[in-house]
């Protein structure tokens, strides 16, 4: 991704062409949506970005709210 050391741009579009099979392609019940999710700012926050401004650090103690952004977007069939 973009930000990454070792970003390129033939890299960054096969991503973004794998990632868009993965969403839309039917192959899957249903899709944790990880790269949309890192790439908010507004879920990213500075004091959770591990450096690279592409993946959240390690939890922190006390910190029980991680995940939760992904938890909320993911609905089961009952």
């Amino acid at each position: 991704m973009e930000g990454s050391a070792r970003y390129e741009v033939s890299m960054e579009r096969a991503r973004q062409t794998i990632n868009t099979w993965i969403r839309t392609g039917g192959a899957f019940d249903g899709v944790g949506d990880f790269a949309t999710a890192a790439t908010d700012p507004l879920w990213l926050r500075p004091s959770y970005d591990g450096g690279d401004h592409l993946r959240p650090q390690r939890q922190l103690p006390g910190d029980e709210r991680r995940g939760q952004p992904e938890a909320r977007s993911v609905t089961h069939p009952v």
